[in-house]
């Protein structure tokens, strides 16, 4: 779903427009008299504003084309593609630290932390194992309840257990085993 705010040209509008720099992009909006049709003028548009009948109302109906639609899908799984090509940034000890995400083997829940396991040792911070998940993207897989493991990481497997390149073994959840190795499968066949 799309959601779509009608705003005056007012100075809170433009500090938020300012605030959120790049989350919107201008566009320009043809208003059209009562009478014209929108599919008569030679132009094709994305969004036709409804005006409400009752004037006290503060909504308006929206009509969004389906071209529209699949055109943001198609972009947002392109955004979150290259978000996660972008460095991990995690605060831990106080400190700040940029992780690239391709040298994470694999992550591990432990208490109220999520320890990241990279070959150069390991680094804990608070964070929800759920987050991270959503955080590291499609290149790791929740094998267990404890574990999300890079797939670029994985020497083998077997159910219960993912072996990886780096000779550790982590634990994988019999329940987990059909969708990891779909999940692995589609992996290897986007490398």
């Amino acid at each position: 779903m799309i959601h779509i705010a009608v705003c005056a040209d007012e100075a809170l509008v433009r500090a938020c427009l300012d605030e959120n720099d790049g989350a919107y992009v201008q566009s320009k909006v043809h208003i059209l008299g009562g009478r014209e049709n929108p599919a008569e003028n030679g132009r094709a548009y994305d969004i036709l504003l409804l005006e409400s009948e009752a004037k006290k109302e503060r909504e308006a109906t929206a009509w969004v084309s389906r071209e529209l639609l699949e055109r943001v899908e198609a972009g947002s799984s392109s955004k979150s593609i290259t978000r996660e090509k972008e460095p991990l940034l995690i605060r831990a000890d106080g400190r700040y630290y940029r992780i690239d995400r391709e040298k994470i083997l694999y992550a591990e829940s432990v208490g109220r932390k999520v320890v990241l396991h990279m070959p150069g040792g390991e680094i804990a911070y608070y964070a929800k194992m759920k987050e991270t998940e959503a955080e590291l993207g499609s290149r790791f897989f929740r094998c267990h309840r404890g574990y999300l493991v890079n797939f670029g990481a994985v020497k083998s497997y077997e159910a219960g257990s993912i072996r990886l390149k780096n000779g550790e073994t982590i634990l994988m959840s019999k329940q987990k085993y059909n969708e990891f190795a779909a999940a692995y499968a589609a992996y290897l066949r986007r490398e």
